[in-house]
């Protein structure tokens, strides 16, 4: 099931200032998320409230490559450090798995050292460092 587009918004609004640049400053939110709902599959938790706590995006769909890629890790500032994009993350693996699919290549930025931390924590490898990010593999 996926969010609705003002739900996704709002999160993307939230974690924003995350990522470097930031996600504003690369494209305009209301593209990338109506890009994220018409080609990705979502794995995330919702408060009680309604809102994301966590999200995992993953266009899982070049079956002839057998690649998947995850455009977007992100959880709500107040629910950091429960284990939430983990078990999302994996969640997403477990997906790709069971389309026998591969991801072959993750791009993060190197100096995001928290998103190195959790891909790594999950079985990633960095593969290779350019252009300013460090590209990870996860072999099925």
């Amino acid at each position: 099931m996926k969010p609705d587009k003002e739900m996704l918004l709002r999160f993307l609004r939230e974690v924003d200032e995350d990522f470097h640049p930031f996600l504003s400053q690369k494209t305009k939110l209301s593209v990338f998320a109506d890009k994220m709902l018409n080609n990705a599959t979502f794995f995330y938790e919702v408060s009680d409230s309604g809102d994301i706590k966590g999200l995992v995006a993953i266009y899982a769909n070049d079956y002839e490559k057998k690649y998947a890629y995850i455009p977007l890790v992100a959880v709500s500032p107040s629910y950091r450090k429960r284990g939430i994009a983990s078990r999302l993350l994996l969640a997403a693996l477990d997906y790709v798995k069971s389309l026998n699919g591969k991801i072959l290549s993750v791009g993060i930025h190197t100096n995001n050292s928290v998103a190195v931390k959790l891909y790594l924590g999950v079985g990633f490898e960095s593969v290779n460092t350019s252009n300013g990010r460090n590209y990870m593999e996860f072999k099925l």
